[in-house]
């Protein structure tokens, strides 16, 4: 398990009238602190998991969990769930337009595209951001490692499957090198294999199509959304179902696009302002086999008024290129009228997101003044000032169609 950076200011809830919230933890004698606020958030614990703990203001109920790296069963399971997600035949219609992409005959004949998940994925970690409405209208908005790896794996969907630009078994929507983000990249290693023996390199490739896919796990995910009625008691959080139209994570559900930022940076450097619930979960780390790093994590400050997140994708393929992917949310859950709404055009209750991507090839460094030493690029504590400076400085790259630099959601 990553080591706790979690802070809460329980005595101070109260001031602000919020409330903590825990799972419940036993003492010596097995009996469960009569102190800790009961919710339904608080699932038993278990040695893959981190105490919950959360506030509820404002209408908000915001809860965090560590986890450790998941278990061989899990997985397993999770190996299995990317797998089917990443199957043509999973859905047997396109997300976006609903033309077929390939007949369920066509699909069984194919080999099945294998995909292997993070070496380090905390299963169980996760920051949960639920709102309930006077109409009594639940929003969810979650991150998890696994809904993250479910827009990773879709995105295979619409890949090549082999390097083989003449493969005749891909049909002509799969004819991709590149979908919302995910590439399929060699190594500096393997390209110079491939240029000096051609035909070995076609014929390996060929022969391994299944293992095909993009290993430094760029997801395009921002977050997960997630919605309840008193009349549909089921949240839309299960996968979707093989025919199924909906779109993974429910990101299509997101509210309009924004023709420039409407988060209030300036509220978030108050120090005036005490922070009630910090919370920094990692979901997912890898050193691509030694030919660089990636991480995935997710931080949440809770406020008086208002919540803020910070999701970063970090990605370094050594000599290869440099991608990082920020979200951004922040929510003001303070009064109407507030001087905050009126200086930042800001409304309440609205969910404003901010998405930006960033990156640069080994070879665009050099020409852009950025070091190209590796170990400059390293995502730790250790480099954590210089690397945000470095990623501030690489240039940003267009966003997928359906993933809106700046957009909002209004909440019932």
């Amino acid at each position: 398990m990553p080591p706790s950076r979690r802070r809460i200011l329980t005595e101070s809830l109260s001031t602000f009238g919020a409330t903590p919230i825990y799972s419940p933890t036993n003492d010596a004698n097995g009996t469960a602190h009569a102190n800790l606020s009961q919710s339904k958030h608080a699932a038993p614990e278990s040695a893959e998991t981190s105490p919950i703990i959360g506030i509820s203001i404002g209408g908000w109920n915001i809860i965090t969990q560590n986890s450790t790296i998941g278990d061989e069963g899990g997985m397993e399971r999770l190996t299995a769930l990317l797998e089917d997600v990443a199957d043509p035949a999973y859905h047997a219609y396109d997300d976006h337009d609903n033309t077929s992409i390939e007949s369920n005959v066509n699909a069984a004949k194919r080999s099945r595209r294998r995909l292997c998940p993070p070496e380090i994925t905390f299963l169980h970690a996760r920051i949960s951001l639920e709102y309930s409405s006077l109409a009594s209208a639940t929003t969810e908005i979650r991150f998890t490692a696994q809904e993250a790896l479910m827009e990773w794996a879709e995105a295979h969907r619409y890949l090549d499957r082999s390097f083989d630009s003449n493969n005749k078994d891909a049909t002509r929507r799969l004819d991709k090198k590149e979908y919302r983000g995910v590439t399929i990249l060699q190594t500096v290693d393997a390209k110079k294999w491939s240029e000096r023996s051609p035909q070995i390199e076609h014929n390996h490739e060929r022969s391994h199509a299944e293992f095909y896919y993009d290993w430094t796990f760029a997801t395009p995910y921002a977050g997960s959304i997630h919605t309840s009625s008193p009349c549909n008691h089921h949240s839309k959080s299960t996968p979707p179902t093989k025919k199924s139209n909906v779109c993974i994570n429910h990101r299509n559900a997101w509210g309009r696009p924004l023709p420039y930022s409407r988060i209030p940076f300036h509220l978030l450097q108050d120090t005036s302002q005490p922070i009630l619930l910090y919370d920094d979960i990692s979901l997912l780390e890898d050193d691509l086999h030694d030919n660089g790093d990636v991480t995935l994590n997710v931080k949440v400050r809770v406020m008086p008024q208002c919540w803020y997140i910070l999701q970063r994708l970090f990605v370094r393929v050594d000599h290869v290129c440099v991608k990082c992917r920020e979200v951004r949310m922040f929510c003001f859950f303070g009064e109407e009228g507030s001087s905050v709404m009126e200086e930042g055009d800001v409304e309440v209750n609205t969910v404003y997101r901010d998405v930006v991507w960033r990156e640069a090839s080994w070879d665009d460094l050099l020409m852009m003044g950025l070091p190209v030493d590796p170990a400059k690029w390293r995502d730790d504590r250790e480099n954590a000032g210089m690397l945000a400076s470095l990623i501030g400085r690489l240039p940003n790259v267009e966003l997928p169609d359906d993933l809106p630099r700046y957009s909002c959601i209004r909440l019932a």
